[in-house]
């Protein structure tokens, strides 16, 4: 996973100098497979790389960076110390500068991994604080920040149920637990609900992203505005809300990004994504 931090494609010849005698080559190849696809002789990590989430959350992403830092440092003394005591791996601590999305996942496995040796190591990562208003740590709250992004972008719109069901079947435990917890409690608020009221507003039904940081978000908060007053709209009526309410005319390629986020073209018509006729 570090290594997948770095570079969304890895040679497993890469791997193979830090785990010459741990891991054999069918066992290197099944941890491939949980994670990434073979392609042009490399191994692809399985999403692609979310170039917009260290702007969009900067204060999860630096808090993850510093924990893939001490991780880091704790793992490269774990590769590359054999139990015979000489180092035999080029793995550097200064890895992970260029943070992936592979980093959210790395950093549960890996804490796990440091755990399991007992807490024994002069870099063992601090004990993780609960953040105050969801009662997480940071490493868990970053991880579902990062889902509830991703889940976002591929929806565009998202029922609150449906995103608890794809919570529900995420590999992560603690993140699958959450949605435990929130199907037992019912409707009570618990630390995911907090955390899509903090990203997400409610139009119709269906939750969307209150921004994506881009030069275009105040155009596209009119867009929401719009569908929350009316479940579809022609062009037309789009650009004039757009021109009325930021003083922009939208061009081609801006306007499908913004109004394909929400909605599907039916009948000469944009109709938002959740509308029930």
């Amino acid at each position: 996973l570090s290594h997948f931090k770095n570079s969304i494609r890895v040679h497993t010849t890469a791997l193979r100098k830090d785990f010459t005698r741990e891991v054999t080559p069918a066992q290197l190849e099944q941890m491939f497979f949980q994670m990434a696809v073979r392609r042009e002789g490399c191994w692809e990590f399985r999403l692609p790389t979310d170039n917009e989430f260290h702007t969009a959350w900067p204060q999860v992403y630096n808090e993850q960076q510093a924990e893939w830092s001490r991780l880091e440092s704790h793992l490269a003394q774990v590769v590359s110390t054999p139990r015979g005591g000489a180092p035999r791996s080029g793995f550097s601590k200064a890895r992970g500068a260029q943070g992936h999305q592979a980093g959210n996942a790395a950093l549960s496995q890996t804490a796990a991994s440091s755990s399991a040796d007992g807490g024994k190591s002069d870099a063992e990562p601090k004990k993780a604080r609960p953040d105050e208003a969801t009662g997480l740590t940071a490493q868990i709250r970053s991880q579902l920040v990062a889902f509830i992004s991703q889940t976002m972008k591929e929806t565009g719109v998202c029922a609150r149920d449906e995103l608890f069901a794809r919570l529900q079947e995420h590999p992560m435990a603690h993140l699958k637990q959450l949605a435990s917890e929130r199907a037992a409690g019912g409707e009570s608020t618990g630390p995911v609900d907090e955390c899509l009221d903090e990203m997400t507003t409610t139009v119709r039904g269906g939750m969307v992203l209150k921004k994506v940081n881009q030069p275009f978000d105040p155009a596209r908060t009119v867009v929401v505005d719009l569908f929350r007053k009316q479940p579809s709209a022609t062009k037309k009526e789009i650009m004039d809300a757009v021109q009325e309410g930021v003083g922009e005319t939208l061009t081609t390629g801006t306007f499908n990004k913004i109004v394909k986020e929400f909605a599907t073209f039916h009948e000469n018509k944009w109709v938002y994504k959740l509308h029930r006729s």
